[in-house]
């Protein structure tokens, strides 16, 4: 959700295996917001959530062939 006006923007998460101990994580946000650290401030939190409180012990990451160099950047 935007705070300033409380719209949704976009979504992410992640889909726990716990015979694993691992997960996958996804996103999407509106190419509006872009490039003003959400998406790095939201998976900080999920991915901390999930080793810490989780007991994750890695964590998978995908994205689509059609990318920007930016969001290339985030996933490395």
């Amino acid at each position: 959700m935007h705070k300033q006006d409380n719209v949704l923007i976009g979504s992410c998460g992640f889909t726990w295996n716990p015979q694993e101990h691992a997960a996958e994580v996804g996103y999407e946000l509106a190419s509006t917001f872009w490039r003003q650290g959400i998406i790095t401030e939201a998976m900080g939190t999920i991915l901390q959530f999930g080793f810490q409180k989780m007991g994750l012990g890695f964590v998978i990451a995908q994205f689509m062939i059609i990318f920007s160099c930016q969001q290339q950047n985030f996933i490395q």
